[in-house]
């Protein structure tokens, strides 16, 4: 836990922070974090804010690349027409899920639903069809099981709606957990966290429905001797249209 920023610091403060011998001395802590000297003068002030924790790594394997010149890292599309669109028949999402083993941290994306127009963008800005196989987005080998203990989705997004239907968040089927927005869940090897962003129009006696949901997903991680970090973002773009072409 970061030491406060502002008021009284006191030696046992930092030695509580840092650790250490008695009797304390400040030249024992050069160097113990970001912006507190490595040599020379040092005083109680070069502590304010400063944590005996350091961040997780963003992580070092990019595929699929937040934010692109479209503006979104996925996209999914779908407009049906038919005598009565019920059910998931017109819908379109994308799925997000982090997992966790002895080999590292792993992003995985896809479409949500079958016979949807889906891509996502790699950094290049390059479109990609995504499809309802996983594809692997982001990964990092620095963490495993020993140093990730938690980790959490924290999601915003926007909503556009006529018609009848569903739209917003939904359940991850190959995620371990599907939390809710911004909540820590542990997790243990082989495990994952995810959650699905969807749209599902219906429509009958000639209705059009429209639905769209858009916005952005942060991933954090959580660990010992670790600050909670966000180490990577997807925004995403699901959209879907519904015709009815006959009222029985």
């Amino acid at each position: 836990m970061a030491l406060q920023t502002t008021g009284a610091i006191s030696l046992a403060d930092i030695q509580g922070e840092f650790g250490g011998s008695n009797p304390i001395g400040l030249n024992e802590y050069y160097s113990a974090a970001a912006g507190i000297p490595a040599s020379g003068a040092i005083s109680i002030g070069d502590f304010y804010g400063a944590s005996a924790s350091s961040p997780f790594s963003v992580f070092n394997a990019v595929n699929v690349e937040s934010g692109s010149a479209a503006g979104y890292s996925l996209y999914s599309t779908k407009s049906t027409t038919s005598q009565a669109v019920i059910g998931s028949v017109g819908a379109a999402g994308v799925a997000i899920r982090v997992m966790m083993n002895t080999s590292g941290v792993f992003v995985y994306v896809k479409e949500q639903y079958t016979n949807a127009t889906s891509y996502y963008y790699t950094p290049a800005n390059v479109q990609t069809v995504m499809t309802t196989s996983e594809v692997l987005a982001a990964s990092t080998n620095a963490y495993t099981s020993t140093s990730v203990t938690e980790m959490m989705l924290d999601w915003s997004y926007t909503t556009t709606s006529s018609g009848s239907g569903g739209l917003g968040n939904t359940t991850n089927s190959s995620a371990t957990y599907n939390p809710a927005d911004g909540v820590w869940q542990a997790v243990a090897v082989n495990q994952s966290v995810g959650r699905a962003f969807y749209v599902q129009p219906t429509a009958d006696c000639y209705e059009t429905s429209y639905k769209r949901v858009y916005g952005s997903v942060d991933i954090w991680l959580r660990g010992p001797g670790k600050t909670d970090t966000l180490v990577h973002s997807l925004d995403f773009d699901v959209n879907a249209t519904a015709t009815s072409t006959t009222c029985n």
